[in-house]
């Protein structure tokens, strides 16, 4: 406390009024004990017993009180009229009095996502050439999902309006509500912008679903042709009517999921393997291989059906949303009537 009294008192005879630096200070009780900041502390506290000729041999040649404060004082003196008699608002360091001027609508976690989103992308003027003509050249794929996930919400845009209407006179937007406002000026941007990366996502989305539709397909189609499957079938409805004592004639095909499992009691071998033993010792279709028949089986097995059942849903979900967004581009006057075709002539 005495060292804190002694720096404290070395500032209130301080001359010249300097800016400030907008730090963060750590509570002291939050400090580790082993941080450097503890270690800087103590050393401060042994440089009080010892001298000043060992002040450059404390933590391991880090030296203390370096500072030129008639430098300092001229270097960072707060120079700035509108500050005279205030503290922390000298230029470069604080609220400069040019942000007063700076209208601010979205939160800082909203303007951080749009600037990063900002570097990304070309420039507002651009965007908007880019989406008239619908060159993926100068908007690929990539940028347009980014710009679909920017569009602001119809709050936003009338919580701008009404920031820039009650603004004082001369102010203006921070650059993130500026370029989501240059963006929102574009006709039908969001009708356009969806559209566009539904036809770019269009392909993707239908291979999603018909390729494991085709795999399924092909695997009944397997099934049903293979004469080595349908022996195993015979196989083992013999098997289990032996077993069971009764002629059965059918059963479900879910049961072959368990032929790996159920076995013998006197080896403990399993169902498949007396079933495979049968098949070699009468050497039945050697030529062919169930591995290699069952290619589309094979896949059709590893497809999620429920998550390629909600990929369709959502697929003929935005089908007939995209009509909407076409019959909105079509109400407005367009700069652009062949994308405007091409985009109706897709939906």
């Amino acid at each position: 406390k005495q060292i804190e009294t002694q720096e404290e008192s070395s500032f209130t005879n301080k001359q010249t009024k300097t800016v400030k630096l907008r730090w963060r200070e750590i509570n002291t009780q939050k400090i580790n004990e082993k941080s450097f900041w503890q270690e800087l502390k103590n050393a401060k506290e042994q440089s009080q017993e010892v001298d000043s000729d060992d002040q450059e041999n404390l933590m391991a040649g880090i030296k203390l009180n370096l500072i030129n404060i008639s430098k300092l004082d001229e270097a960072f003196e707060d120079k700035s009229k509108e500050n005279e008699g205030t503290t922390g608002k000298g230029k470069g360091y604080g609220k400069n009095s040019n942000q007063q001027n700076i209208i601010k609508v979205f939160d800082d976690r909203r303007s951080r996502a749009i600037d990063i989103a900002r570097n990304r992308l070309p420039k507002a003027e651009a965007i908007k050439a880019a989406i008239q003509k619908m060159d993926s050249r100068a908007l690929p794929k990539d940028s347009i999902q980014i710009l679909v996930n920017l569009l602001p919400s119809a709050e936003e845009l009338e919580l701008i309006r009404e920031k820039k209407h009650d603004a004082p006179r001369g102010a203006v937007l921070r650059e993130a509500e500026q370029f989501i406002e240059s963006i929102s000026a574009i006709p039908d941007v969001q009708a356009w912008l969806k559209l566009w990366d539904f036809k770019l996502d269009f392909e993707d989305q239908v291979k999603k679903v018909a390729d494991p539709l085709t795999d399924l397909k092909d695997a009944i189609h397997e099934l049903q042709t293979s004469k080595l499957f349908r022996q195993i079938l015979v196989i083992l409805l013999e098997i289990g009517s032996y077993l069971n004592e009764k002629n059965v004639k059918a059963i479900e095909l879910s049961f072959l999921s368990r032929v790996a499992e159920i076995k013998d009691t006197n080896k403990r071998q399993t169902l498949l393997y007396h079933i495979v033993s049968i098949i070699i010792e009468n050497n039945l279709f050697p030529d062919h291989d169930l591995y290699s028949e069952f290619a589309s089986v094979s896949r059709s097995a590893r497809t999620d059906f429920k998550e390629m059942d909600r990929s369709l849903e959502m697929l003929e979900k935005k089908c007939k949303l995209s009509w909407d967004m076409i019959r909105e581009i079509s109400k407005s006057v367009c700069s652009n009537i062949k994308a405007r075709d091409t985009l109706t002539d897709f939906v």
